[in-house]
């Protein structure tokens, strides 16, 4: 049968077999569509043509059906598959099937709320049992590596010693890691940038990625937070990003495996501990890491930097000035005072770039009359000129100098920089921090900038500092006694409002009202992915500042977003801080709202029985205090630990008192979540009629609220109810409503689940074998993009833990 034939009967034997029994999908149509195909023009065609199918000038806007697209899935595997055969897009479109009417289920965006959902679907057969349809995103394209300042010199013979090291093809015994070791300001980063760029030209890697782990910081970048942002870079979706670290660097590895050679830079590591979860598997990737330290724990291959030679110093200094049109013909005209002058920086970058900016600012300023003023610096330290050998001492020098040429208000932003939490900060909070305008702050962020105090990033309004800057600027700071006190709880009052505005958007019961901060929800999460490291960094310095009333909202405005992202070490941080805060306030409600997210974050982290403390805890509180609200909460919370423990008995008393809690309190689609966990443990006990009723009120109110992962969990649990029944049909089309949510929403866990409890019915209902091997393929598939490696594994036999 030739390619033609082939792709003919292929259309024709899905189109028979959905008009002869309802089949949503074929088999064998399906057994092709789960893979995308990699022939040029194939993929490009596909996407045309599913784009012209989607509904046009439409409202209710959406994706094409999986029927519809499963089709051209599969012609495309075809194709694919005689890769000899030329592309011939018209003879392939007359094999199209004819655009479809269009489906009546909705496509949205997710919404989410207090409530733990627990449990998926188990289901048996029916006759309308399809697949929906499995895709494997081609991996995306990463982001172009930073840009290498143009001032770049003098490490010529470095770079031709580290390139090698990098080369995957390279004869000699492969070198995994790679470090490039030396002091702080010593320019180990734009090394690294520039060996990556060279790399890159030399098409040994496909792509790069850079990350910044602020080793020598407060608060340096732990492997697992590393991870996360790796992991965003390689195009996963937060929502399939894994909670724990072994789980994110297995995902890390399968995605780096699936794609050609890629650079990984890891800039200021501190430890070991941050990057042994980064190194590749073995492979063409390699990893390259810059450390003040010599990694050797590690097993990586070191190369030192040293300082500049005096050449390379005063070439840097002209090129600077010739890339800022600044007179940088004062380098030659002036060999001695150039020569003093770099002498005095200790052939240092940083202390080069800082001292070179104040050439740059002022143009008549002469080398030797700027190195007269950094001797009479020198000499008010009490110091000797061979002392500069030490490099921290030039640095010092240099910084001093340079903050004396700021202004008064240049000066006070800096210091304030330097003692806000986080690792950079954007323009809007720099402004609540400096407590001026925004026009004037970008000025002033634009003129520190300028004098090599920061580093704008290229986008986003975003501003870093060296980290050998923040301290030397919190020295002078603390040594002139100055207190920016005022200025830091502006700065957390305006995280601390600005983060509840975006969390309304996450909560339900006021997603219908949400602040005019943000336009929609997909804003709100935005900034908050962008803020994350730097409200958590505020929740601590609010506790350390003693601002608990701060320190106990931020923490509480920050526990959906972190639920969401399953960050639940910083959850668990977050919320004992909010705990001790809401203690120390005498607040009851407080504590007990607090105990209520200690209790999240330790059931994200598998401490069940100090959950269950913690729901206890805050049960008491709120019975004391008559919180009906929270009484209901803390109940159907218990009950979900308990459940999940095992003790089905000691969980449904539980959540018999939150049902009769809510049905007090009167009809709050809030709180229907109460429904929906109570009615899992009422199928656990055989009581499928009582369940379903349960299950049913919840899933009209996550309808009414807009709630689609809530409806999609119901409806997966619904159909575990349902087929207990036997009322199969209704159960099947739950299922298969509750999976194409889940793919809508990109939740692919849960999505594996589902069509995991899909394959069980499969097998069950007598059907054919090809059916139940691709419904288990497309859940070990959707547990592989969730980084759900264990799942995939259980999947293949059906054994992935399902209530």
């Amino acid at each position: 049968m030739d390619l033609y034939d082939r792709l003919r009967d292929l259309r024709e034997h899905a189109r028979a077999e959905r008009e002869a029994t309802g089949l949503r999908f074929s088999a064998l149509a399906t057994e092709q569509a789960v893979r995308l195909s990699t022939r040029p023009g194939a993929a490009e065609f596909t996407a045309r043509r599913i784009n012209d199918w989607a509904p046009a000038n439409r409202k209710d806007a959406r994706p094409p059906s999986f029927e519809d697209r499963g089709c051209l899935l599969a012609l495309a595997e075809l194709w694919s598959d005689w890769a000899e055969l030329p592309f011939d897009e018209a003879s392939w479109a007359a094999l199209l099937p004819s655009p479809p009417a269009p489906l009546a289920l909705p496509w949205t965006t997710n919404q989410i709320n207090d409530g733990d959902f627990h449990g998926t679907v188990v289901m048996a057969q029916t006759a309308n049992l399809g697949l929906p349809e499995q895709r494997r995103p081609a991996p995306s394209a990463l982001a172009p590596l930073r840009a290498l300042p143009p001032e770049f010199t003098g490490r010529e013979a470095e770079l031709a010693a580290l390139l090698p090291l990098l080369d995957p093809a390279s004869e000699a015994e492969p070198v995994l890691v790679t470090s490039v070791a030396g002091m702080g300001g010593i320019g180990k980063t734009t090394l690294a940038l520039a060996a990556g760029h060279a790399a890159l030209e030399q098409g040994w890697f496909t792509g790069a990625l850079f990350i910044d782990l602020h080793g020598y910081d407060d608060t340096p970048v732990e492997a697992t937070h590393a991870l996360d942002t790796l992991l965003r870079a390689l195009g996963v979706p937060l929502e399939q990003i894994p909670p724990d670290e072994e789980a994110r660097a297995s995902l890390y590895r399968s995605q780096l495996a699936a794609r050609e050679a890629v650079l990984v830079i890891a800039d200021n590591a501190s430890d070991p501990e941050q990057l042994r979860s980064l190194v590749p598997g073995a492979g063409r990737h390699r990893l390259l890491t810059t450390s003040r330290d010599t990694l050797v724990a590690l097993g990586a291959t070191l190369v030192d930097l040293e300082v500049l030679t005096p050449t390379a110093a005063g070439a840097l200094v002209e090129r600077t000035l010739r890339t800022a049109n600044r007179r940088p013909e004062r380098v030659s005209s002036d060999p001695d005072g150039t020569a003093l002058l770099t002498q005095l920086c200790g052939y240092l970058p940083l202390a080069l770039q800082i001292t070179t900016a104040q050439l740059v600012r002022d143009p008549h300023l002469t080398m030797a009359r700027l190195a007269e003023d950094l001797l009479d610096d020198l000499a008010s330290t009490g110091s000797r000129l061979d002392q500069l050998q030490d490099g921290r001492l030039a640095v010092r020098v240099s910084l001093d100098r340079s903050r004396r040429r700021l202004t008064i208000p240049e000066t006070q932003l800096l210091e304030q920089l330097a003692l806000a939490p986080g690792p950079d900060i954007s323009t809007e909070a720099a402004a609540q921090l400096s407590g001026q305008k925004i026009s004037h702050t970008r000025q002033r962020l634009t003129a520190l900038a300028n004098a090599s105090l920061l580093r704008q990033s290229p986008v986003g309004g975003r501003w870093t500092m060296h980290d050998l800057v923040r301290d030397h600027s919190i020295e002078h700071a603390r040594a002139a006694g100055r207190n920016h006190r005022p200025a830091l709880v502006r700065l957390l009052r305006y995280y601390n409002d600005t983060t509840r505005a975006a969390d309304a958007h996450l909560r339900l019961a006021s997603a219908r009202r949400p602040p005019a901060l943000f336009p929609d929800r997909d804003a709100a999460i935005l900034w908050l992915d962008t803020e994350q490291t730097n409200l958590i960094a505020g929740v601590q310095l609010a506790d350390g500042l003693q601002l608990l009333t701060i320190a106990r909202s931020l923490a509480d405005a920050l526990t959906t977003h972190l639920s969401l992202r399953r960050r639940y070490d910083d959850l668990h941080t977050t919320s004992r801080i909010e705990l001790a805060a809401a203690r120390a306030l005498g607040n009851r409600a407080f504590e007990a709202e607090a105990l209520l997210d200690c209790g999240r974050a330790l059931k994200g982290l598998d401490r069940r029985d100090a959950a269950q403390a913690d729901y206890q805890q805050a049960l008491a509180i709120n019975r004391e205090i008559g919180n009906q609200r929270g009484m209901a909460s803390s109940l159907s919370l218990l009950g979900v630990v308990l459940h999940e423990a095992g003790n089905v008995v000691a969980a449904h008393s539980a959540h018999l008192q939150a049902v009769a809690v809510v049905t007090a309190l009167g009809s709050i689609d809030e709180l229907a979540w109460v429904w929906g966990n109570h009615g899992l443990t009422l199928v656990s006990m055989g009581r499928c009629e009582e369940a379903t009723a349960a299950m049913q009120r919840d899933l009209a109110a996550c309808r009414t609220l807009g709630d689609r992962m809530g409806e999609a969990m119901n409806l997966n649990n619904l159909g575990s109810a349902l087929r207990a029944l036997s009322e199969f049909d209704r159960a099947a089309e739950a299922g298969q409503q509750a999976v194409q949510i889940f793919q809508a929403l990109t939740e692919h866990y849960r999505e594996g689940q589902a069509l995991g409890e899909l394959a069980d019915t499969a097998q069950q209902a007598g059907l054919p074998a090809s059916e139940v091997r691709s419904l288990r393929d497309a859940a070990v598939a959707a547990y592989r993009r969730a980084g759900a490696h264990q799942q995939a594994e259980k999947a293949v036999t059906g054994e992935d833990s399902r209530f």
